[in-house]
């Protein structure tokens, strides 16, 4: 039998939770033995061009988060290199699948998309445009969105049922084309298979409860919120400290403002910042119950993931897929509205009872052997996707 050719749309120029996701589809669809071949992005960080060494890789000169001068012409010269080099690529692998990871590749290579023949599997990560924008030009997206691209996928793979209904509400009513493929944690999974992680005993670190946050230090993901929360906490007595893995020169306006508020909260003592880590255990093991705040509706969220496996609960917002990771109450906290307050008061939950962070950490790690967040049924439901 021949091998199965999947040709892998990798636009993205930096490296984090959405491409080690999509790395960890590749790595199970060449262990499986499809042939798989990687188009990325030629202005890729060197992280992520590095963790492309294992697959057949191509560069691309793919029009994404282009910066600096002369930024329309720039698009419009590498929005059409990219079409020829991709359909080129069409030609000669002649692929039976072909794997986009968002919609805006989808939107810039649908007329390639159009004339192959091959299957289209989107795997889609984040609202549809058409339902996050207003205005002339959403309006007449929408027309391309609803009139060409939804129907030239063959397959949607989201990864909550919250991206499901979102396509829905976008005008994608063919839900036998639909799959729900909930994301693994791949930093979590490549050194500990089978989420081989023994939980911490006690439950809390010493006389304080620990609170942590991980990922990207940008507005929507509500960091300024957390240090509002806990500025409140301080004024209340309550012992705690916050660790903060992520770095601040992301955005860099937003991160001196996190270092003011902080200073003028006299937080200095309670915040540790760790800065970006790829040991994510260094960051786990010192914390008790992981913070998400993000205020915006995040379609998953594969820290909460990550910290189910190190038998830790997540304080959550009621937004977006993520509370289909957590269970109120049971394996975590669900905020009752999207606001510092919100944040407070599940945080205080905790510092005034402490027992409930073993308990929900020991359901969190439990959890995991739910059907959907197992690596078996993840496996197979990718291989299903490309039989």
């Amino acid at each position: 039998m021949i091998a199965k050719q999947v040709l892998a749309i990798l636009d993205s120029r930096e490296f984090y939770g959405k491409e080690r996701a999509n790395l960890l589809v590749y790595e199970i669809l060449k262990k499986n033995g499809l042939k798989i071949t990687v188009l990325y992005n030629d202005s890729a960080s060197p992280k992520l061009i590095s963790s492309l060494n294992s697959f057949n890789s191509l560069a691309v000169p793919f029009p994404r988060m282009l910066k600096g001068r002369f930024l329309a012409l720039r698009y419009i010269s590498r929005f059409f290199a990219t079409n020829v080099i991709f359909f080129y690529r069409l030609v000669q692998l002649k692929p039976d699948f072909i794997l986009v990871p968002t919609e805006i590749a989808l939107s810039y290579l649908i007329l390639p998309l159009v004339l192959t023949r091959s299957k289209v599997v989107f795997r889609v990560g984040d609202d549809p445009i058409v339902l996050r924008f207003k205005g002339f030009i959403a309006f007449a997206y929408r027309f391309l969105w609803r009139g060409v691209m939804i129907k030239r996928v063959n397959t949607f793979v989201c990864i909550t049922k919250y991206i499901r209904q979102s396509l829905i509400n976008s005008g994608q009513t063919q839900q036998n084309q639909f799959r729900v493929i909930y994301n693994l944690p791949p930093r979590v999974l490549y050194e500990n298979p089978g989420y081989g992680i023994q939980p911490k005993g006690s439950g809390v670190i010493g006389d304080h409860v620990t609170f942590g946050f991980i990922g990207r230090v940008v507005k929507e993901k509500g960091v300024h919120v957390l240090i509002e929360s806990a500025a409140k906490l301080l004024q209340e007595g309550l012992k705690f400290k916050i660790i903060i893995a992520g770095s601040l020169l992301l955005d860099k306006n937003y991160g001196e403002d996190i270092l003011r508020n902080i200073a003028h909260s006299s937080l200095g003592e309670n915040v540790v910042f760790m800065d970006e880590i790829e040991d994510v255990g260094s960051f786990y093991n010192q914390i008790d119950v992981l913070c998400v705040p993000s205020v915006y509706n995040e379609p998953s969220g594969n820290v909460i993931v990550e910290a189910k496996a190190y038998g830790l609960p997540s304080i959550i917002f009621n937004l977006g897929g993520m509370p289909e990771l957590v269970r109120h109450l049971e394996d975590g906290y669900i905020c009752d509205t999207a606001t510092p307050k919100g944040l407070f008061d599940a945080m205080r939950f905790y510092l005034n009872r402490p027992i409930y962070i073993k308990l929900h950490g020991a359901r969190a790690k439990d959890s995991l052997f739910r059907p959907e967040f197992t690596f078996s049924r993840f496996e197979s439901d990718w291989l299903a996707v490309f039989s």
